[in-house]
């Protein structure tokens, strides 16, 4: 049957259930055996069984800075001991 990501670790589904259309999976893993909601199973891509993985993804936009960053490297964050707080204002 098809492997699911589970909290438990990556399982293969051996039963479903569905009751008032809610769907329950039983996940077998290693050392485990349990019921869990569809929502809680993911499907797995790959599976530890040696095959390489890509993890990349091509962005519908450019991620770099539009403007260079030393323009604006006083603004980015305040640190401490920059601003001095008093307590009468």
């Amino acid at each position: 049957m098809a492997h699911v990501h589970t909290p438990h670790g990556v399982g293969e589904i051996v039963d479903s259930e569905s009751l008032r259309g809610r769907t329950q999976y039983k996940v077998a893993g290693p050392g485990w055996t349990l019921w869990l909601d569809a929502t809680k199973c993911a499907a797995a891509t790959t599976v530890d069984d040696g095959n390489a993985f890509d993890n990349s993804t091509t962005l519908p936009y450019n991620p770099s800075p539009q403007f260079p960053t030393e323009l604006f490297a006083q603004e980015q964050a305040i640190q401490p001991g920059d601003y001095s707080i008093d307590a009468d204002e």
